[in-house]
């Protein structure tokens, strides 16, 4: 269930980010998604200054986790799962300032591009919901992380409840309503 919630991600990410882009690439550029994986310590070798271990990482990137489960238990053997995603969003800094007074700043405007790619994302994910989903992907927060070199890392976590079921059966994911019928009754006042 969780490989095939990862891959839908993956998927959508590339649909919203990368294809609908290409089209109109030079405009864009800087939207153009470059990579998507699971998050497997990239920031880890970014940070030391190695490259990792699947070679260097184009950006913008996004790595995505899949942390938490909490599973329940249904009818039928069928179990829910509330499921923590993170999404590890990589990005390279074209400024450091927006304006400084008295000086001429060729890239002023730039410094915001990362929070504005930041809106793309979250665009492309929130709201999203597959034949396995119980609820929709409901962002939750965002850490923003600057300490390195003209990258800057931004982890957006979402919420998600997914329906598991056991192999080889098909299990409703809606909970079953129940069925009752009400008849009024109706009092005479006998003399």
């Amino acid at each position: 269930m969780l490989d095939q919630l990862y891959t839908d991600i993956r998927d959508r990410l590339i649909q919203k980010l990368f294809a609908e882009y290409v089209p109109t690439y030079e405009a864009n550029a800087i939207y153009v998604l470059q990579q998507v994986a699971l998050y497997s310590g990239q920031l880890d070798d970014l940070r030391s200054g190695q490259p990792h271990r699947q070679g260097l990482i184009g950006m913008p990137a996004i790595f995505v986790e899949l942390s938490e489960v909490e599973w329940r238990e249904r009818n039928g053997g069928m179990q829910l799962g509330d499921v923590t995603v993170r999404l590890h969003v990589y990005q390279e800094t074209k400024a450091d300032e927006d304006w400084k007074l008295g000086e001429y700043m060729p890239d002023a405007g730039k410094a915001l591009l990362p929070l504005r790619y930041l809106g793309h994302v979250n665009d492309a994910m929130h709201g999203a919901a597959w034949e396995y989903s119980y609820s929709t992907l409901k962002r939750r927060t965002t850490i923003t992380d600057v300490a390195h070199n003209n990258v800057a890392i931004h982890v957006i976590e979402y919420a998600c409840t997914i329906c598991d079921q056991p192999l080889g059966t098909k299990v409703a994911y809606e909970e079953a309503t129940p069925s009752f019928t009400i008849t009024p009754q109706i009092k005479t006042n006998a003399r």
